[in-house]
């Protein structure tokens, strides 16, 4: 099988919703690569909106029906869990705000339909940051286990501290206190993305639709990883097609360039535009282009970008998708820390990961000895 033409299949498929005629050898291969990037779930929900579940091969449709029951299950429990995070931490007088997926589905928007979650994100002041994570620890929740090392990279550079996990649900917290590393030398005045939150139907509050499309959009682009590509740019055309209007438009470019990620927007913007087929108003994308649309930054958005973003499988990835995925991991990581930082820091990772590759992974844990 042609590795590009599955690549398009499956990008038709799911942001298009254009159901490919094909063997049942080719959707053996769409399934695999659906269930290895979570989209199982989420592609079932948008072809039934679009009533095309009529067009999948039987023992596709029953894979995505799997996923959907799996899906649902987890969307309970995190409903549950987030009552249960915000009731401790408003005990204490913090307001939490979930984040990402949590939120998503707090809000019910399609986007959150056939969801997989990995954790709850969570984003408090970081004023608030150590009475939360105390908060937490009272009520069942233990930070993972970390080297001294990444402990100090969390609490000293990152936006987060170390994950926290239940000890009774095993449920994974990650507790935000920005968005982006304050070592990044960004400094966005959280306020103004925080300053409209939505109240939910369930317990908690998370962020209005457009600083949720910014969030995503810089979690997308700052970031090293971008093997979530697909569901990052998935979530943010959705919300965008659920929730245009001309002042939506309006509010997403002025809340974009107050908080200093225009370019990070314009990125997903112009990617949702070629993937997802997202009609962009010409004057909008020509303020966001007066700032940051070189040339240059287009063809890399185009040519390094969508190739990086396509699913990490080894059924789509091609040589070109693969140098396209280093460069990105490359720029996500001088975005994310100053030189003076990121060379010491990728020397000592280097080490550690050399060292338990010759010792063994527990060598450097000392409660194992």
């Amino acid at each position: 099988m042609n590795k590009k033409t599955l690549g398009v299949f499956i990008e038709r498929l799911i942001f298009n919703h254009v159901v490919p005629t094909t063997n049942d050898k080719i959707w053996e291969y769409i399934i695999q690569v659906l269930r290895e990037t979570n989209l199982l779930a989420s592609c079932y929900y948008r072809l039934k909106a679009e009533n095309k579940i009529e067009e999948l091969p039987f023992f596709a449709l029953k894979h995505m029906k799997s996923a959907v029951t799996y899906s649902e299950r987890q969307a309970k429990q995190v409903q549950f869990e987030c009552k249960i995070i915000d009731e401790i931490l408003s005990s204490v007088g913090i307001t939490p705000l979930f984040l990402k997926g949590a939120g998503y589905t707090l809000r019910k928007s399609r986007n959150s339909l056939g969801r997989v979650y990995s954790d709850i994100d969570v984003l408090v002041d970081k004023s608030e940051i150590d009475a939360a994570e105390q908060s937490l620890s009272d009520n069942g929740w233990r930070s993972k286990p970390v080297s001294i090392y990444d402990d100090k990279y969390y609490r000293e550079w990152s936006h987060e501290i170390p994950p926290m996990l239940n000890l009774q649900r095993g449920t994974i917290i990650d507790l935000h206190h920005n968005i982006v590393l304050p070592i990044s030398g960004k400094n966005p005045p959280l306020k103004i993305l925080t300053n409209d939150p939505c109240e939910t139907e369930e317990s908690g509050r998370v962020l209005s639709v457009v600083s949720a499309i910014i969030h995503s959009s810089v979690h997308l682009v700052i970031n090293e990883d971008v093997s979530k590509g697909y569901r990052d740019l998935l979530d943010i055309s959705t919300l965008i097609e659920d929730n245009e209007s001309t002042a939506f438009w309006e509010e997403l470019y002025s809340k974009s360039t107050t908080l200093g990620f225009i370019a990070e927007v314009y990125v997903c913007l112009i990617l949702c535009q070629k993937i997802a087929k997202t009609e962009v108003p010409g004057c909008i994308l020509e303020k966001f282009a007066l700032e940051v649309g070189t040339p240059f930054n287009n063809w890399f958005i185009n040519n390094v970008y969508y190739l990086a973003i396509q699913p990490h499988s080894e059924l789509i990835q091609t040589f070109k998708h693969k140098l396209a995925v280093f460069i990105v991991m490359i720029l996500g990581h001088f975005k994310k820390m100053p030189l003076k930082v990121l060379i010491p820091h990728t020397i000592h990772k280097l080490y550690i990961a050399s060292v338990e590759r010759l010792l063994g992974k527990y060598h450097f844990d000392k409660s194992k000895k």
